[in-house]
């Protein structure tokens, strides 16, 4: 979008207002996505619980979305999307921050938080976005959470700032400990 120098910036505050009511999927480039994933991000924001926010997919670029503790390069997209759609409980895992490559974001959870939005960009940086957005949500009652049944690839290494802020925040340590999604 004209005047947005980051893409957090971009998807939260680029929009034409005909798509104000609209829910944001946010997909930034290096990414290897599975069939059907952004549809199985929508169905796991509305789905168990009501005031879910946002909702990342599984990967392992970021330990807190970590399917396996080693690399899964090594295994086809498509069967590990299978697999995971075989054999998933189809749990959403609260987490404190979003995955910065991709994240389905509720319209009305965004709504409830936008007043505030421009004030701590300013403050914290839209590069540290998926961790305060994160904050900001639950601070309005809301969850952030990574669902157990999508997975993808980042493949973009230019996001490896985000990567280390995130695994530095000490609930994303306290998860890593005793990962629900492994």
């Amino acid at each position: 979008a004209t005047g947005c120098d980051h893409p957090w910036q971009a998807v939260l505050r680029g929009l034409p207002p005909a798509y104000s009511d609209e829910d944001l999927l946010l997909a930034q480039p290096g990414l290897e996505v599975p069939t059907g994933w952004d549809e199985r991000l929508a169905l796991a924001t509305y789905g168990q619980e009501s005031r879910i926010a946002a909702v990342s997919p599984m990967s392992d670029s970021i330990p807190l979305f970590r399917l396996l503790d080693r690399s899964a390069d090594q295994i086809a997209l498509d069967r590990l999307d299978r697999w995971l759609l075989t054999l998933s409980p189809r749990r959403n895992i609260e987490v404190p921050a979003l995955f910065g490559g991709c994240c389905y974001l509720r319209r009305a959870a965004l709504q409830d938080i936008e007043a505030r939005l421009d004030a701590i960009a300013r403050d914290q940086g839209w590069d540290a976005a998926p961790i305060w957005l994160a904050q900001l949500f639950r601070e309005q009652g809301w969850h952030a959470v990574c669902c157990d049944h999508v997975y993808v690839r980042d493949r973009d290494a230019g996001r490896q700032f985000e990567r280390n802020r995130i695994a530095q925040l000490e609930d994303a340590q306290r998860i890593e400990q005793i990962h629900p999604l492994t």
